[in-house]
């Protein structure tokens, strides 16, 4: 079991799982409304989203060097050729996938969250990151996450026929971030960084959380009943918000990294998993 355990945080901590989560979220999009899965743009959505938050973790460091006793910083910190050598190969794969990419979404689709990402992780105006901004970090990553799993994955629908998926993964990820936010409470207090749990107290922030979840519900319901998405589907993502919702009722100070970039971030694969699965027994 230690074995076990000493695996899942490396896989957690060294990022491959969220940036699996992120591909996953996007080829569910895919696959529910178009029947397939581009693997290239999906591949590439993990790619990009590893350097986002090798990125993000990289800065913070050099930015603020006291991070360097947190368990998820010091591992960057005590693996700078593992890191380096994955941005180069990340870098390398978007390079060659980018004309791709754009015959596929166009800039528009493109740019937008490029130029997110980059002011979330990069001190490009001044010393300070979009992250670092009271309030912002988590509407940013939201916008940024349902802009690449949802509106990448239905460039021809458009944001008319997709504004209720749009919308259900945006409250979807700011609802299963508000436990980052916790796991935080400490560091960003001494950072005096605002967030919604250090205005709400982490109590009444995991009822938000709850909250969002039910709006997001409600969204995904209402596209079923307009046709936009199979009952598969719909199951699928319902099933995925009731695990969610159980994970961020666990969060706290106390709980290891895995427990966040492991189990809470692994939640975004089970849309796809669980699609997979459901197609094969429900009517289409």
């Amino acid at each position: 079991m230690r074995d076990k355990l000493q695996l899942w945080d490396h896989l957690a901590m060294s990022q491959l799982v969220v940036s699996c989560g992120a591909a996953s979220l996007y080829a569910s999009s895919h696959l529910a409304i178009t029947g397939t899965i581009d693997l290239r743009i999906a591949t590439a959505v993990a790619a990009a989203t590893w350097i986002m938050y090798a990125a993000h973790r990289w800065i913070g460091l050099r930015l603020h060097p006291d991070l360097r006793e947190v368990p998820r910083f010091k591992y960057v910190a005590s693996r700078p050729v593992l890191f380096l050598s994955g941005a180069l190969i990340c870098g390398l794969y978007l390079l060659i996938t980018t004309p791709y990419m754009i015959r596929s979404l166009g800039w528009t689709y493109l740019l937008g969250p490029a130029i997110i990402s980059s002011l979330y992780s990069l001190p490009i105006i001044g010393p300070k990151r979009l992250r670092d901004l009271p309030y912002i970090k988590i509407f940013v990553l939201a916008a940024t996450w349902s802009w690449i799993t949802v509106l990448w994955a239905l460039p021809e629908q458009g944001i008319l026929h997709s504004w209720s998926l749009a919308g259900a993964c945006f409250l979807f990820i700011i609802a299963i971030t508000i436990p980052f936010d916790i796991r935080d409470q400490q560091t960003d207090h001494e950072s005096q960084l605002a967030t919604l749990v250090t205005l709400l107290g982490a109590d009444k922030a995991k009822r938000l959380s709850g909250g969002l979840l039910l709006i997001a519900g409600a969204l995904i319901i209402f596209a079923y009943t307009r046709d936009v998405i199979s009952m598969a589907y719909l199951l699928a993502l319902i099933i995925t918000y009731l695990m969610s919702w159980r994970l961020i009722q666990g969060a706290d100070a106390s709980r290891p990294e895995s427990y966040y970039s492991g189990f809470i971030d692994g939640v975004m694969i089970m849309p796809l998993i669980l699609l997979a699965l459901l197609s094969q027994i429900l009517p289409a």
